[in-house]
């Protein structure tokens, strides 16, 4: 399940294909960081047999808070609006 949550995530562009995009800059801040990485810790983390409880969890860790939650809490209070994300 890890290998086509990660296929899924990576749609758009391989690590390779993002090394190719950076500038020196950009390639000299980010260094050896790979999303991967995290996404393993994650699913390492959590070792429920179910893997769609595994995947909500990745989910609820990474892309929930580091994402979704934010988008929604920054146009709700840009909007004056009182919003419950999942």
């Amino acid at each position: 399940i890890e290998q086509a949550y990660f296929r899924d995530m990576s749609f758009y562009f391989l690590p390779e294909m993002k090394k190719e995009l950076y500038t020196p800059d950009t390639a000299k801040t980010i260094g050896n960081f790979n999303a991967f990485d995290v996404l393993g810790r994650h699913f390492a983390a959590n070792q429920n047999p179910d893997p769609v409880t595994r995947v909500q969890y990745v989910d609820i860790k990474t892309y929930m808070t580091e994402d979704i939650l934010v988008k929604v809490d920054r146009m709700s209070m840009a909007n004056s609006l009182e919003v419950r994300a999942p």
